[in-house]
């Protein structure tokens, strides 16, 4: 039997502008940032998205996004918060997934962009060519999207080696704009 292992990807719902007094690590998700993520979440629903393991960034709006996808599921999901996730560089994001437990096959990230986007164009290359050509474009907030690799582990996943299966973003599900 292959060995196969999907990487789901979350960017968080949008934030509240930031301001000079407040540390953007404790932004709050706008209220169409709470809108939005809880439209994903009952995608992720619909969709039989079950992650085994989630690994989310400590700020604050992350947190947020996390709590209205359980919201969605209703039930508590199996999630670690990783310091380092926040505004982590892709290679960074790559090194923190190669740690992943290898008996989990479904894995979740929750961060921010840079990061993500880079991550997410580093390993599919492979896939829908519109999805391919929609990802290539940018990675908007609250966008979920996952990529599969057959015959890999957590930490042999090779740049290019994935194939997109998923790009959702709010505004396909009715949301707002990107």
């Amino acid at each position: 039997m292959i060995n196969q292992k999907t990487l789901y990807i979350l960017r968080h719902a949008k934030a509240e502008a930031g301001s000079a007094a407040q540390e953007d690590h404790l932004r709050h998700l706008s209220a169409r940032g709470v809108e939005d993520a809880a439209r994903m979440g009952a995608y992720l629903v619909a969709s039989d998205v079950h992650p085994e393991r989630i690994l989310c960034s400590t700020a604050v709006r992350t947190a947020e996004t996390l709590m209205k996808i359980e919201e969605a599921y209703r039930h508590t999901l199996p999630v670690k918060y990783v310091e380092k996730l926040y505004l982590a560089s892709a290679n960074d994001m790559l090194a923190l997934i190669a740690g992943a437990d290898q008996a989990v096959t479904k894995l979740m990230v929750i961060g921010h962009n840079p990061g993500l986007h880079q991550l997410s164009l580093m390993l599919a290359k492979s896939g829908d060519p519109h999805l391919l050509e929609e990802l290539a474009m940018k990675l908007p907030t609250a966008t979920f999207l996952s990529i599969e690799f057959s015959g890999a582990s957590w930490n042999g996943i090779k740049h290019g080696g994935g194939k997109l299966t998923h790009f959702v973003t709010p505004k396909l599900l009715g949301g707002g704009q990107e």
